[in-house]
């Protein structure tokens, strides 16, 4: 990027899919100029176009189809997660599971297809495990490595799309354009680029996200490492529990609903997304482009020490907001269950590192004694009680208690009342 800065011109562009992904490239550019010359600034412009897709025609044969393949009666209902199956860099989805078997519990009863390529991580067991850990296993379908066929079948058949994406690696959100597309209706985290595509009550709903308090400390890392602290950071993201079990329950009972929200975000695919539209768009912009350049680039030699960015500037709007150490903590009653059942916990430790189930079993049940016990009094207790683990990884094994809906804050409370 620092050597690229001494070439570009004012005529030349930065195509930025989203306005979340903007804001970050203007986070780096704003650190890298501090570091360069004076003579050299970023003079390219940035510019928002949405990734394009495909107006599908729709036909009603492949909803019965769906169900004949899934071996389920004509009227039920089915949500759709259509996505790469991973952790690390699209979204942890146990907590859509437990999402599923609470709602299926409270009689609101639905299937759940979650699709994607799962070549790298080979999430599908773990996914299957869970499930009938939670007693909804009937209620789901792990469909790996889908065709293309089966996509377009998948995505005219279901009822509701659905996405709690908790990664900052997750820019635009492709799969939920297609989705509006097909005219779904769809649940999605508020987080990033979704945030421009999914009008909340309109065409679907946004799901408030939270990053932990903590966020500040973790640092980007360069090009050379891995990616442990943006995974850790999406591991301890929260999707709020509550608000996805609400607006999915919304949605499987009210037909009439989806129908609506699912016209009016065919619609906005049909005019924001689709390839006339982005194809138009590109054009308009060479057209400018053209008529501006003037002159040759500028050449240069640019030396600059590495960069230190965190994740908290460069991301942090990504998020709804951040969870206060201030925020008061209550079990819920699925905590308290878990709790019952401490071998649950080793679906919640991380997928690197030493936290154990114990970590976690312990953490609950001092919020389970201290109802009401702020996020910074937990960790503080932590450290006093000998945790053996560091601040960072006290607060992470907070976060995903939050994660799992196993714990609840007044703000959480808060959040669920009309």
């Amino acid at each position: 990027l620092q050597q690229y800065f001494a070439g570009l011109c004012e005529w030349d562009l930065l195509l930025c899919s989203s306005r979340a992904g903007m804001k970050t490239i203007q986070v780096y550019i704003d650190e890298i100029d501090q570091l360069l010359p004076p003579n050299i600034r970023y003079q390219a412009r940035r510019v928002l176009v949405p990734l394009g897709v495909r107006i599908p025609t729709l036909d009603y044969r492949d909803r019965v189809l769906l169900r004949q393949r899934l071996a389920l009666a004509p009227e039920h209902t089915i949500a759709l997660f259509f996505g790469r199956l991973s952790q690390m860099s699209k979204a942890d989805l146990g907590p859509l599971l437990l999402a599923l078997s609470v709602l299926s519990r409270r009689g609101t009863v639905f299937h759940l297809v979650i699709a994607g390529d799962d070549t790298q991580m080979n999430e599908a067991p773990r996914l299957t495990a869970l499930a009938a850990d939670l007693n909804c296993l009937m209620n789901l379908t792990v469909w790996v490595n889908p065709s293309a066929d089966d996509k377009h079948l998948l995505y005219s058949g279901v009822d509701i799309f659905i996405s709690p994406s908790d990664n900052i690696q997750e820019t635009f959100g492709l799969a939920v354009a297609e989705a509006l597309a097909y005219g779904l209706p769809a649940v999605v985290s508020d987080w990033d680029g979704y945030r421009d595509l999914v009008t909340d009550g309109e065409t679907g709903f946004l799901v408030r996200s939270l990053f932990p308090p903590d966020i500040g400390r973790l640092q980007l890392a360069d090009c050379t490492s891995s990616m442990v602290e943006e995974d850790l950071l999406a591991q301890s993201t929260t999707i709020d529990f509550m608000a996805l079990c609400e607006k999915l329950e919304k949605l499987v009972l009210d037909p009439t609903l989806r129908r609506q929200m699912g016209r009016a975000g065919r619609q906005f695919a049909k005019d924001h997304c689709s390839w006339r539209v982005i194809v138009n768009r590109y054009e308009e912009l060479w057209q400018e482009s053209s008529q501006m350049a003037k002159a040759a680039c500028r050449g240069g030699t640019i030396r600059s020490p590495v960069l230190s960015v965190s994740l908290e500037n460069s991301f942090g709007h990504f998020a709804s907001a951040k969870r206060s150490s201030e925020s008061e903590c209550f079990i819920t009653a699925e905590g308290r269950e878990w709790l019952k059942r401490p071998d649950r916990f080793y679906f919640l430790c991380p997928l690197n590192g030493c936290l154990s189930p114990q970590h976690f079993s312990t953490l609950l049940r001092t919020i389970a004694e201290r109802p009401g016990i702020s996020v910074g009094m937990v960790v503080d207790l932590a450290c006093s009680d000998g945790f053996r683990t560091s601040v960072n990884e006290i607060h992470w094994t907070l976060a995903r208690l939050f994660k799992y809906g196993l714990v609840m804050s007044t703000e959480d409370r808060c959040q669920l009342r009309p």
